[in-house]
């Protein structure tokens, strides 16, 4: 079996700093003393909580690439940016097979342990793998150096009064810091052009807006290079990328706010504000047939709930919202166009039926909607996305 362990964290209070073996092996649990005491063919680090916060909960994330047999043990979440340790190791198919791999033990063996969450994934969790320059370079006089003399300076001393040019020590230095801080300007101006780009107005919004799957998935990066999708943060998003728009979405916040528990409904997400919850899900990619009904799950993702509609019906007025709205009526206009005409009109007993409705257009039935239904005890927070209930209850 394959075996990750992971040492206790080590001493604060010690003079000399000592951190026990954690290791990769293919072995049995009860191997251990023998892994310890030098074990050749196992992976081991002795490094591997330097540099981060042992004081509180920490994220691990075991790595295991099924077709290349390669396993990597490294940190995820802020101790990742501090900590680069990864303890990796390639077993092939005849020593270990990791398509065989069946379930997943955990013990703490005579310790206890507190653990807070075990996730299995067979996508790699963004959120936990916070990005950062793994390229920079503290040493910046190089690139000053570089920069500088790059810099052209119009002044034309030789016209200058002599009198008017001092050595003082004060003056040399802030001359040349404020080339500095111009040169930093500069900079940051070329580095936020590269991150954001001034052409990101030329984007095509999405026709999927929110509800869009690909965004999120391994073409991604294609499709956000030439699409647009709203924020799940709105205006109140914090790190702000090119491909997102960030307009603002007018909605009063939550009376339980972080005590609220309807967090797991997209709708009453999109409705009311809860400080620290994004405004809007990610889309599950499962949608409608996803089976994980976890809160943790329902937290984060959304499963083809209307969201967009019910903040129309709402009048919170988003970008979003509006693009949405002017889609759907678009795509209606077009539907109907291409329908074909229903012989039965009114009367068609298949008027319900989705499927049906798909094909065939029912002339009048938005006119005989709005007269003939009965009003919504709920109103504008009905919950109740069907067809059939849609069209016997208003929802004004």
């Amino acid at each position: 079996c394959l075996i990750s362990y992971i040492a206790e964290k080590p001493s604060t209070k010690d003079f000399h700093y000592h951190e026990n073996e954690s290791y990769l092996y293919n072995g049995r649990p009860f191997q251990h003393e023998f892994v310890t005491s030098g074990a050749k063919n196992a992976a081991k680090s002795r490094c591997f909580y330097i540099g981060c916060n042992t004081d509180d909960f920490m994220t691990f994330c075991l790595e295991i690439q099924r077709s290349t047999g390669k396993v990597i043990l490294s940190h995820a979440g802020p101790n990742s940016i501090y900590n680069h340790e990864q303890i990796s190791s390639t077993f092939s198919k005849s020593d270990l097979d990791l398509n065989q791999l069946n379930f997943i033990h955990v013990s703490a063996r005579a310790r206890t342990i507190p653990i807070r969450n075990v996730l299995v994934t067979f996508e790699k969790q963004s959120d936990l793998h916070p990005a950062f320059d793994k390229t920079f370079d503290k040493d910046s006089s190089s690139t000053i150096n570089t920069v500088l003399p790059n810099i052209k300076d119009d002044t034309n001393y030789n016209n200058v009064p002599s009198s008017n040019i001092s050595d003082s020590p004060d003056k040399k230095s802030s001359g040349f810091l404020d080339k500095v801080k111009d040169t930093a300007v500069q900079a940051k101006d070329k580095v936020k052009g590269f991150f954001f780009n001034d052409n990101d107005s030329s984007l095509t919004p999405c026709p999927d807006s929110i509800y869009c799957l690909i965004q999120y998935s391994e073409e991604g990066s294609t499709h956000n290079s030439k699409y647009s999708h709203p924020c799940r943060f709105s205006e109140l998003c914090r790190d702000q990328e090119c491909h997102f728009t960030h307009e603002p979405h007018q909605v009063i916040q939550c009376s339980a706010d972080r005590n609220c528990k309807d967090l797991c409904n997209p709708i009453h997400r999109a409705q009311y504000r809860h400080t620290g919850w994004p405004d809007f899900l990610i889309p599950c990619r499962d949608q409608q047939k996803c089976r994980n009904e976890s809160d943790q799950h329902r937290l984060k993702y959304s499963h083809g709930e209307c969201v967009l509609d019910f903040i129309n019906r709402a009048g919170i007025q988003t970008a979003s919202s509006s693009m949405h709205s002017n889609r759907s009526l678009q795509q209606q206009d077009n539907d109907h166009n291409q329908k074909i005409p229903c012989k039965w009109g009114l009367k068609c007993r298949d008027i319900l039926d989705s499927n049906h409705c798909t094909k065939y257009s029912h002339q009048n039935i938005v006119q005989l909607q709005n007269e003939n239904r009965i009003v919504c005890k709920w109103g504008n927070q009905c919950h109740d996305q069907s067809s059939a209930h849609r069209l016997k209850y208003s929802h004004s």
